[in-house]
């Protein structure tokens, strides 16, 4: 509820209104924000050379959007924009040259009439090179699959990695316990052949790729 103008005003979800002093001017319904899609929050980019390196940043299309706004700052509060840049037409960007460190990044779009809608959540990735990486960092980190049950649809995997280790199921974060096990439940994009891949990945940027093949029977 919005108290203005004299009056108490109900606003619905994704509506926005305009009021100056004595009366509301307009009410709109405004777009969602985008939802982030790559890379996943606390990812690490691993580099050989920084100056030449490009990270790549995706979201999924909203429907009715013009334009998208991408912020990027050294901070979470985003006191200090590193790119405020808000005539982006494509959902996937590609930033060259990052220097070594952590980054944070949030997009709205705007819809034909130039209204912008709120922003997305707020996810960091970190670029680092491999030159600067200790060589007791090298070693990857452990991923065992325990448990990979089909059932429809669905698969239910359990295993073990490292505490602390950035784990994705086909690029799906998934949490992982402080004793370095996790269990997640993954819906397949398809009838037939499916292949998922299961990613973990430790602070020193080192990753463990595993790939099982499921096939989806249609009834």
């Amino acid at each position: 509820e919005v108290q203005s103008a004299g009056r108490t005003t109900t606003l619905q979800p994704l509506e926005r209104i305009e009021v100056t002093r004595d009366r509301i001017v307009s009410r709109t319904t405004v777009l969602p924000a985008p939802t982030l899609l790559d890379p996943v929050d606390q990812r690490v980019f691993r580099v050989d050379d920084t100056s030449a390196a490009s990270t790549s940043l995706r979201w999924a299309r909203v429907d009715g959007s013009s334009r998208y706004r991408l912020q990027i700052a050294r901070s979470g509060l985003f006191g200090e924009l590193l790119l405020d840049k808000s005539d982006i037409r494509s959902s996937n960007v590609q930033i060259p040259g990052l220097p070594e460190g952590s980054y944070y990044w949030r997009v709205s779009t705007f819809d034909h009439k130039n209204v912008e809608s709120g922003l997305s959540e707020t996810r960091k990735f970190i670029v680092s090179s491999s030159k600067s990486r200790k060589a007791a960092d090298r070693e990857p980190p452990t991923l065992a699959v325990q448990d990979f049950l089909p059932s429809g649809h669905l698969v239910i995997i359990s295993g073990r990695t490292e505490p602390g280790a950035l784990l994705t199921v086909d690029g799906q974060s998934i949490d992982v316990y402080d004793d370095g096990a996790f269990t997640a439940v993954v819906r397949m994009k398809r009838e037939g052949r499916n292949e998922v891949e299961i990613v973990a990945q430790d602070t020193a940027g080192n990753e463990t790729r595993l790939k099982r093949v499921v096939f989806v029977e249609s009834f």
